[in-house]
C-alpha cells in the first residue's frame, strides 16, 4: 500500500457518502437528511446541479470526490512522482492528509477554514439568542497559562455556559471525534472558572470539541452536539465550508493558486 492510502471504513463518522460505491456518486448530495436521519445520504437525481447552490462548483465537487477516493494528485500516489515521496516544500513524505493537515505552505488556508467553519457556528448560536463572543483570551487556573477560546456562548436565561472549539482534522479512525473532544476538554475546563467570573456566571459549563472533517465529514458525536443547541440547519453548511478550505488548500499546494 503506498503511503497516504487507506481502506478503512469509518462508522463513527456521519460523512457525505464519497467512499460509497462510485456508481452512485452522482445520485447523492453532500449533506445529510437534516431531520429524520442526520449524517446519512439524500438521494438525489440532479447531484451535480443541486451542489453548486450549496456553494460548490463542478470541479470542487470533482475534487471532494478525489479527496475522499484518495486519489488527489499528491506525490505519495503511486504513478504521480517520479522523483519521490517528499512534500516539495518541507520534504515530508507528500500524503493527502500532510497538504490538508500540517504542510507550512498550506497554514494561511488552514487557519481561513477553520475561522469560515468557526464563524457559522457562532452566527448560527447567535439566532438562537444565544449571547456569543469569539476569540476570547482566558486565563487556566491551573498553571495560569493563557489560552483563546474559539467561541463561548452564554445561555443567560439557564445560566449556562458553552464553550466550543470547532476542529478541522483530516479522517483517521473512529476513535478520533472522541480523542478531539477530550483535548480540547482538557485545554479549556481549567478556564471555567476565569469566564465564570469574566461573565458572572456561576451556573453550568460545559466544554465541546467538535471534530469536522478535512474532506466534508462530520462525526456523529459533532452533529448530535450542534442539534442539541438547535442549529442543525448549519451542518451542510460546515460541510461545504470544510470541502471549498481544502479544495483550496490541495490547490495552491499542487498548482500555487486556490
Amino acid at each position: 500500500m503506498s503511503p497516504g492510502s487507506s481502506t478503512e471504513s469509518y462508522p463513527a463518522f456521519a460523512h457525505i457518502g464519497l467512499r460509497e460505491n462510485p456508481e452512485k456518486i452522482l445520485n447523492q448530495v453532500t449533506c445529510p437528511d437534516r431531520d429524520s436521519n442526520p449524517g446519512h445520504l439524500v438521494s438525489q437525481p440532479d447531484a451535480l446541479t443541486v451542489t453548486p447552490q450549496e456553494g460548490l462548483s463542478s470541479s470542487k465537487w470533482r475534487d471532494a470526490i478525489k479527496m475522499n477516493a484518495n486519489v488527489a494528485p499528491v506525490r505519495s500516489l503511486h504513478g504521480r512522482s517520479l522523483d519521490g515521496f517528499r512534500c516539495g516544500y518541507c520534504n515530508e513524505i507528500e500524503t493527502l492528509a500532510h497538504v490538508l493537515g500540517s504542510c507550512q505552505h498550506g497554514e494561511l488556508l488552514r487557519y481561513s477554514r477553520h475561522h469560515n467553519i468557526s464563524k457559522l457556528i457562532a452566527q448560527a448560536l447567535r439566532k438562537r439568542s444565544f449571547e456569543v463572543h469569539e476569540e476570547v483570551h482566558c486565563v487556566a487556573s491551573e498553571g495560569g497559562g493563557i489560552r483563546r477560546a474559539d467561541i463561548v456562548a452564554l445561555d443567560k436565561t439557564n445560566s449556562k455556559g458553552i464553550i466550543l472549539d470547532p476542529t478541522v482534522r483530516f479522517e483517521m479512525s473512529q476513535t478520533q471525534p472522541s480523542e478531539v473532544n477530550k483535548e480540547k476538554q482538557q485545554i479549556y475546563e481549567p478556564t471555567i472558572p476565569y469566564f465564570r467570573e469574566k461573565y458572572q456566571m456561576e451556573g453550568t459549563w460545559e466544554v465541546h470539541g467538535l471534530m469536522i472533517g478535512a474532506r466534508g465529514t462530520i462525526p456523529r458525536s459533532t452533529v448530535n452536539t450542534i442539534k442539541t443547541f438547535g442549529t442543525h440547519d448549519i451542518i451542510p453548511k460546515i460541510i461545504t465550508s470544510s470541502i471549498k478550505g481544502s479544495v483550496a488548500i490541495l490547490k495552491n499546494h499542487l498548482y500555487g493558486i486556490s
